[in-house]
């Protein structure tokens, strides 16, 4: 029996094949926050992944917990502009370490060892930067980012981060990590050459 002849259906017709079942976003948001606060009071150290759909507020969920969760946290997103855009939403988070991007000029090369994942190469090269660089402005900003970087592995402050930064953070402190969307593409970076001639 042919699969094809075996539906009939006339051609612009839709047929609803199988119900399918919705939730408002009002249910989402309270299971959300019912599975979060099961994981964080969880004493058994596992690893729990939490999935929901964009809006169902995962980071306004951050917002509304109790301070005591905030120790040891550290909320990794995927790049420094969102994290610029969450820290201004986390105003319920008391004394976030918010480790934000470089911006200074000629440093170029600092954002390609990043981006292969060369964090020990690309935090020496600042460190040159900083006896070579002429521009005044640009070599405080390089000195207050490294003092920074330093000062995240033993802070006990939480942590907004991006997610390659999270990979690099080796803070004994932290033993929670709040992911905000897929890190996959930090994890396995993937580098294209250019066609062989």
């Amino acid at each position: 029996l042919n699969m094809l002849q075996s539906v009939d259906s006339k051609r612009g017709e839709l047929r609803l094949v199988e119900d399918i079942k919705t939730r408002s976003l009002e249910e989402i948001r309270e299971e959300l926050r019912d599975e979060a606060l099961r994981v964080l009071d969880e004493k058994e150290q596992k690893i729990y992944v939490i999935k929901a759909p964009v809006g169902a507020g995962k980071t306004q969920l951050l917002n509304t917990l109790d301070q005591s969760y905030y120790d040891g946290l550290c909320i990794a997103v995927p790049s420094h502009k969102l994290g610029a855009e969450v820290k201004d939403r986390l105003n319920n988070i008391d004394n976030l370490f918010h480790i934000h991007d470089l911006e200074a000029n000629d440093i170029n090369k600092y954002h390609q060892y990043q981006a292969i994942g060369s964090h020990k190469a690309a935090y020496d090269y600042l460190k040159k930067c900083t006896e070579k660089v002429q521009d005044e402005d640009a070599r405080k900003k390089i000195v207050d980012y490294l003092e920074m970087l330093k000062k995240m592995r033993t802070t006990t402050r939480p942590i907004l981060c991006s997610h390659q930064r999270m990979l690099n953070l080796n803070n004994k402190n932290i033993d929670t990590y709040w992911i905000d969307e897929d890190p996959i593409s930090v994890l396995f970076p993937s580098i294209e050459l250019s066609e062989v001639t």
